[in-house]
């Protein structure tokens, strides 16, 4: 099989993508950590946002981004909620 210019490209920005779903978790990763430290929770919101933090990195671990990031989502709902 003969790659074409076309093929390596569309392969390049593909990985491109990929790169840049984690620079993103990696980001909301470390803000849903911050937010985290800060809030006060009770002990039960506390260890659920744990749970759900320690999820969205294993999903994310295992190439699972967009999973990854709808439990960081989760995580931040929960901690809205008890400002």
């Amino acid at each position: 099989m003969r790659f074409t210019p076309t093929l390596i490209a569309a392969a390049l920005i593909g990985f491109g993508g990929l790169a840049l779903a984690g620079q993103d978790y990696k980001i909301e990763a470390k803000q849903v950590s911050e937010m985290m430290a800060k809030t006060k929770m009770t002990p039960a919101s506390t260890d659920e946002a744990r749970k759900l933090f320690a999820d969205s990195e294993r999903m994310m671990k295992e190439g699972k981004d967009k999973e990854a990031m709808a439990l960081l989502e989760q995580v931040k709902k929960l901690l809205s909620m008890q400002k």
